[in-house]
This record gives C-alpha cells, sequence and structure tokens, in this order.
C-alpha cells in the first residue's frame, strides 16, 4: 500500500511468523520507492520486529512488544548477514500467504 502522507515513500508489508510457546514474533518489512527523494526516507532497508503475546482462545488478551530494528541488508562481502536477510525475507513471504488474518499497516 502507498502511504498517503509520503509520496516518495511506499510501503510493501510483508509478515513472518516464529511460534515459541504462545509468543509470535512479527516482523514488518518497508521498502522505500526508487525517487529522487528516497534518500529522505527514514529506515527503508530495515524491518522491524515486534513480538505478540496471547493464547489460542481469541478472548484472551494479546500483547504486543516493539522488539526494535534490524537491518536486512548487508554488504556484498557479508555473506552471512546476507544469507539471513534472503532467510528472512522468504519466511516473511511465505507466512503471509498462508495467514489467515493477514496483517496491514
Amino acid at each position: 500500500s502507498v502511504a498517503s502522507d509520503l509520496s516518495d515513500r511506499e510501503f510493501i508489508s510483508v509478515a513472518f511468523r516464529f511460534r515459541d510457546g504462545d509468543n509470535y514474533f512479527i516482523g514488518i518489512k518497508s521498502i522505500t520507492v526508487q525517487t529522487e527523494a528516497a534518500e529522505n526516507c527514514i529506515r527503508g532497508e530495515e524491518c522491524q520486529g515486534w513480538m505478540f503475546v496471547g493464547g489460542e482462545n481469541e478472548t484472551s488478551q494479546w500483547k504486543a512488544h516493539f522488539l526494535g530494528y534490524y537491518d536486512v541488508k548487508g554488504e556484498k562481502d557479508d555473506k552471512v548477514l546476507n544469507q539471513l536477510a534472503n532467510e528472512a525475507m522468504f519466511g516473511m513471504l511465505r507466512w503471509e500467504s498462508e495467514a489467515m488474518h493477514p496483517l496491514s499497516v
């Protein structure tokens, strides 16, 4: 979806989920549009991570914890970071395609 208040930035949102007991770890990816003003966009190459804590019962309260930002773009010679970034992106796309309730940003 395109952000209405930032004409030079596009948000492409994908999500991934890791299950650890009752915790779900969710990541949202945003990618900037390649325009002349793109350098003014903040955190265009990063993900922001969230942890959702709750139960399978929909009546129970869920709590969201912001985990911070992390870079998903490494240097050309940073093979480990680039591999992790690629795996994370594939995981995000796979989870989004399987999600029963799509996330929106």
